[in-house]
């Protein structure tokens, strides 16, 4: 592009302009001259362009005003007055993510896409939904997306609202607890000391009138910045963006201000309280957090995250030995970290699982670890590893399921929020350069005296359960809502039992052909008919299976070591549940944990291990496989070779504090998870139903497992010789030359160096095959309930279609799109408001239907049972359904980043499976038709008569609904 700084192109003047390597292209700043909106342009060759759109928006309390006008804004608009236009929007797309989603201090909306027509498309809509929605217009969108009165069967009030329900499932956990009363605590002359998501017993108080206010405020076009990323043609992109939405966006006078909290002179000491059922369930939580900075200072925030990985997230964190291992003051530091999503950064270490008379100790061992490391100087090969680890990931990039585009967005919005350098945030090159130059001058020594040791603007937080503070709670809401019904007359009361049927009636409602037709969307014409087809190569290795698929890795060869797990017998198979978190975490022969863990840092980009039961492509077997993945510089293959060698031969499990410390985080994390993911755990038990996969992973990592190794740690000092023995029986079964197959992700011309290494490795493998065990497992229940302490459910229910003489068809995904777009979201999202509903497909034969932060129980199970009746009744329009057709294709043309290819390898390598049968998905979703739902009507019927299912949440809901299960769970 060819425009000096000061020049005007499409309305938009031209002001900075700079070359990033990091992000290898150029960054360009454009203000759009008649609305004020600033347009960054971040421009390369990565063909998965993106477009965000940021606004500031600072919270004023704690009803959660952000939150909801973000909700509600994407529900319709002056040019787009659908019903739930967002989502309809994602019909006839191929953007591989679409959302929108609100900090602490802004709000952003994103989507991502390889194809630029579909992005600019969908960018033509979101500027419509944000700066011109009809929730002016129609006050049901505010009721139904924040709050409402509901009226219960039995005539009482109850609150609903999908963002009510979504905060209700926040604050299950008590570390949303924690940090909300942190953040109060840190920043109390900020708008920091407000949740900008919403305290559930607040935001009933946000009236509509604040609410519209709010959007009033903040959605302007001089407080908008819009972000392009990727190899788009950016000339047209800023002419389409003029003519098609910013000509009439409001200017408005908007200046962001966000002040700084003044520091404290000396560290605070806080105890707060979080609601609980019972408190002998429920765990304390301590923290000591510091204000670090200012966020612009790009040198101090890679600093920090070396900090981190050395502190908290590394085994070899001096504070973990000290604090979890020696100390047993509690399970975990697996919480806190360095949190940059403010303008003034905090660095807090957190310790769960804990009592409430340790805070003491807590405080004064972090603090006298601290002064050692700076007195004594850190442990070179701690640096060094921790200095290696943010280096492997700043060349990597494209690690993380979000495309890399939104990341160096919310980076950019940030930046220019807070009133710094637009681009500074991604000039981190010379600052990375700076921390290697000074990492043994006792830089990171000096950081941690003065922003830990001697940072007055400190915080020491006491989070402690509380039975009387959850009855008090749960008695305050019934008495307001009680007032709030004694105040309304017969006629309000009346008006509001109309209304709210009324709600439910419209949000039933289908759109128009006409309506649909407002929007963009592409066309099967537009679409592929073949998926491109990866480079591989399959060859033996020293008698050993290895799939290769070629790609630019960047000189990064991810190698999956996939060993056959049969040999272990069923009753030692929770064993090898524990292997799987202990390998790589304790030491070998020659090195203890500490030695192991640098070492891996060093010269990895991390080595990670899992169990996992795959099933075989048009088999009705499984094969379970004790994976070890493994990511490395082609040029620290020698390292790898020798390292490997010694985790694989000289593995011990001797190390008895470390190993103690390991089995309580994994008791610690499988309790929280039943409160924190229940939506993971229900699907997760699920399985165990009707899928003898599942009922595996059930003994390796669910359920079963969680029985297992809890006793295992309570007794740990009577059972640890024989734990011992076991676990070292179950590697020596399992790492065996016989067993192992590889799926090898590598550059064309680094493949010879990685086979040479692999070929040297596997010669050091013992080579004799053991025995392949059967498994027999006996499923007790069907339908089973967990309670917890929550107010709202995870509802998972499915069945193995397979068995009842249904086959896995590529046009089940499309069905699943839409239920998933119209029925579900009808029923469970709009009419129900739980925050999701999701069906999850799988070519073994399985199907399963999950809603999350549901507010009810038995309605979504019978909505479940009705959608067999709702397919066969339904008739959609050619063109409705090419836009699903189209969106549902999206998700198989998705660019996704070399981690996750290589894991697609593995599994083309266990299942017999390859591009070939996902060539042949893609033609079935591409040829779906109106009879495809009729077919599929049949098996979700055959569902309600084989139904399944599990439910985790709220212990009064689910005695409510006693009689429709086999079993109820007080405990998990």
């Amino acid at each position: 592009m060819q425009l000096k700084i000061g020049e005007s192109m499409s309305g938009f003047r031209l002001i900075e302009e700079q070359t990033i390597s990091e992000i290898g292209g150029i960054g360009r700043v454009f203000e759009h001259e008649k609305s004020g909106v600033r347009v960054v342009s971040l421009k390369n060759e990565d063909p998965h362009q993106v477009f965000t759109m940021g606004f500031q928006t600072l919270p004023m309390d704690e009803t959660g005003a952000a939150h909801i006008v973000e909700h509600a804004v994407c529900c319709a608009s002056k040019h787009y007055p659908l019903k739930e236009t967002f989502v309809a929007l994602g019909q006839g797309s191929i953007c591989t993510t679409m959302n929108a989603c609100t900090y602490p201090d802004m709000t952003i909306y994103y989507a991502a896409s390889p194809h630029e027509e579909d992005l600019m498309g969908v960018a033509k809509v979101y500027l419509d939904l944000v700066f011109h929605p009809l929730i002016y217009e129609k006050s049901d969108y505010f009721k139904q997306e924040g709050w409402h009165y509901h009226v219960e069967e039995d005539g009482n009030l109850s609150y609903s609202g999908v963002v009510y329900h979504e905060m209700e499932g926040e604050y299950a956990e008590a570390i949303t607890h924690l940090e909300n009363q942190k953040q109060k605590a840190l920043f109390p002359d900020t708008p920091y000391r407000y949740d900008s998501g919403g305290l559930p017993e607040a935001i009933p108080n946000l009236t509509e009138e604040a609410f519209l206010a709010f959007h009033q405020k903040y959605y302007q076009g001089s407080n908008c910045i819009i972000i392009l990323y990727g190899d788009g043609n950016l000339k047209d992109q800023l002419h389409y963006l003029n003519e098609n939405g910013l000509q009439q966006v409001p200017k408005g006078d908007y200046k962001a201000i966000l002040p700084c909290q003044e520091p404290f002179k000396a560290l605070q000491r806080r105890t707060a309280y979080y609601p609980v059922e019972v408190e002998e369930e429920a765990e304390t939580l301590i923290c000591l957090s510091f204000v670090i900075g200012d966020s612009s200072d790009q040198a101090l925030r890679l600093s920090f995250e070396v900090l981190e990985h050395m502190l908290l997230r590394s085994a070899a964190s001096p504070l973990l030995k000290t604090l979890v291992i020696e100390e047993e003051l509690g399970v975990s530091l697996s919480d806190g970290g360095y949190d940059t999503s403010r303008k003034q950064p905090v660095f807090t270490i957190t310790l769960k699982g804990c009592e409430e008379e340790a805070g003491k100790q807590f405080e004064s061992s972090v603090f006298r670890v601290l002064r050692t490391l700076v007195k004594e100087g850190i442990p070179k090969d701690l640096i060094e590893a921790s200095l290696q680890t943010l280096a492997f990931e700043l060349k990597e990039v494209d690690a993380s399921y979000e495309p890399i585009g939104i990341q160096y967005s919310e980076m950019v919005l940030s930046s220019c929020f807070y009133g710094q350098g637009t681009f500074e945030p991604l000039y981190y090159e010379k600052a990375f350069e700076k921390l290697n130059e000074l990492r043994h001058e006792g830089y990171f020594e000096t950081l941690i005296e003065k922003y830990l040791l001697n940072n007055p603007h400190s915080l020491c937080m006491t989070l402690i359960p509380s039975e009387a503070l959850g009855r008090a709670n749960e008695e305050q809401k019934i008495k307001i809502l009680e007032v709030a019904k004694a105040a309304m007359t017969k006629a309000q009361f009346r008006k509001l039992i109309q209304d709210n049927k009324r709600l439910k009636n419209e949000q039933l409602i289908e759109n128009t052909k006409e309506g649909l037709g407002l929007l963009p969307h592409l066309t099967k014409r537009q679409m592929p008919k073949l998926l491109k087809v990866p480079k591989l190569e399959q060859l033996t290795l020293e008698g050993c299976e290895v799939l290769i698929e070629e790609a630019d890795t960047k000189d990064i060869a991810y190698i999956h070591f996939l060993f056959n797990a049969r040999g272990v017998p069923q009753e030692d198979l929770p064993y090898l549940g524990i292997l799987a978190h202990l390998f790589t975490y304790v030491g070998t022969e020659t090195k203890d944990y500490v030695a192991i863990e640098n070492t891996i840092n060093t010269h990895t980009g991390g080595i990670h291990s899992a169990i996992h039961a795959y099933h075989l492509f048009n088999e009705d077997g499984y094969s379970p496989i004790f994976k070890v993945s493994c990511k490395v510089l082609t040029e620290a293959l020698g390292a790898f070779e020798a390292l490997m060698t010694d985790l694989f031969l000289n593995t011990t499990f001797k190390e008895k504090a470390k190993i103690k410390e390991a089995l309580g985080h994994m008791v610690y994390e499988m309790e929280r998870s039943y409160i924190g993911a229940p939506e993971y755990r229900s699907m997760q038990r699920l399985y165990t139903y009707f899928s003898e996969e599942g009922s595996y992973e059930d003994q390796v990592s669910g359920l079963a497992f969680y029985h297992f190794i809890k006793p295992l740690y309570e007794h740990f000092e009577e059972q640890f010789e024989q734990l011992s023995k076991a676990l070292k029986s179950v590697l020596e079964k399992v790492i065996r030359k016989s067993n192992v197959r590889l799926a090898i992700t590598i550059g064309k011309h680094q493949k010879q160096k990685v086979l040479y290494t692999i070929r040297s490795l596997i010669t050091h493998l013992p080579g004799e095959k053991g025995v392949d065990y059967t498994y027999t497992f006996k499923v007790q229940e069907t339908k089973e309930a967990f309670c917890v302490g929550q107010e709202v459910q995870a509802i998972a229910a499915g069945f193995d279609f397979k068995k009842q003489g249904y086959r896995y068809d590529g046009s089940l995904e499309v069905i699943s799109n839409i239920l998933e777009n119209t029925y579900l979201w009808d029923r469970v999202r709009l009419q129900g408001g739980a925050y999701g509903c999701e069906i999850f497909l799988s070519e073994e034969g399985y199907l399963a239907i999950s809603s999350y932060c549901d507010p009810h129980l038995k309605k979504t199970l019978e909505v479940y049972q009705g959608i067999g009746m709702y397919l066969e009744q339904l008739e959609i329009e050619p063109d409705l359904l090419e836009r699903y057709i189209v969106s549902t294709l999206g998700t198989m043309l998705a660019p996704i980043s070399m981690e996750r290819r290589s894991e697609r390898l593995c599994h083309y390598l266990i299942t017999h499976t390859g591009p070939k049968e996902r060539q042949q998905i893609y033609d079935e979703i591409l040829n779906t038709t109106p009879e495809s739902l009729q077919k599929a009507s049949q098996l979700f019927k055959a569902m309600s008569s084989h139904n399944h299912y599990c439910v985790i949440g709220n212990k009064e809901t689910i005695t409510k609904c006693k009689n429709i299960f086999e079993v109820i769970h007080f405990t998990i």
